[in-house]
């Protein structure tokens, strides 16, 4: 294993037909040759990149590949899709996130799973929720800053990073973008790390308004969160 890649334990527990991948990676390690050590093509569209960006997206595919291996399609690439989303392989759902220095994937070939969407945030700063609070936040909203066991910045990294999964779980079904405001946390439960919420609009047919989800999130280290929502598929 090279340095630039440290394997990490699992934080989630998922259900069978599932698989996850998480690792710590560090940017000063990154090199262009690791994408051929590690398996994975490097896509033309990261000629013009940063090393920031080719560094984040190799940890993001190298556990999409280990996540796939564990599912028996190793092999298989991740292909770039429109807006940048991962194509996954055909009967798999699947999603990637990273952070500063973590990254994961998340796959499954079950079909009562429609989507899934994992969001990593570092918890962000004061002057980040000041000027980013009325963007994120619907006014609902804005009491959850004063949870008891949870100071305001992990309050709102939370409720972003919640947002931000539930996009990448609905997108794949809605097929466009939509807001912050699509969506309502009416209630984070701190003991068992699960975030409850509600559509504010009709997204999709499948997806009315007034539906109400549960999302799982749990920390990684003192600065930085998971969240996770899972959309189940079609009631036979």
């Amino acid at each position: 294993m090279t340095p630039f890649i440290t394997p990490c334990a699992y934080p989630l527990t998922l259900p069978s037909g599932f698989d996850q991948y998480w690792c710590k990676y560090n940017r000063d390690d990154y090199r262009d040759s690791l994408y051929p050590t590690l398996g994975i093509p490097f896509p033309a569209s990261l000629n013009r990149a940063v090393a920031k960006r080719r560094a984040e997206f190799l940890a993001g595919r190298y556990c999409a590949h280990k996540a796939l291996s564990a599912l028996g399609l190793g092999r298989e690439p991740v292909e770039i899709g429109p807006h940048g989303c991962p194509l996954w392989p055909r009967g798999v759902k699947g999603s990637i996130s990273h952070s500063r220095a973590w990254a994961c994937a998340l796959v499954s070939n079950d079909p009562k799973t429609r989507s899934i969407g994992v969001d990593i945030e570092n918890i962000v700063s004061e002057e980040t929720l000041e000027q980013s609070r009325d963007l994120v936040l619907v006014r609902e909203e804005h009491r959850l800053l004063g949870c008891d066991n949870l100071n305001p910045r992990t309050v709102f990294t939370l409720l972003f990073s919640l947002k931000e999964s539930f996009f990448k779980s609905a997108y794949p079904l809605v097929g466009h973008y939509f807001d912050f405001d699509a969506v309502t946390v009416v209630h984070i439960d701190t003991h068992r790390q699960i975030i409850s919420f509600q559509l504010n609009e009709q997204l999709h047919a499948q997806l009315p308004k007034y539906t109400d989800f549960q999302a799982h999130y749990r920390f990684l280290d003192e600065d930085t969160l998971a969240t996770l929502t899972l959309l189940p598929g079609r009631s036979s």
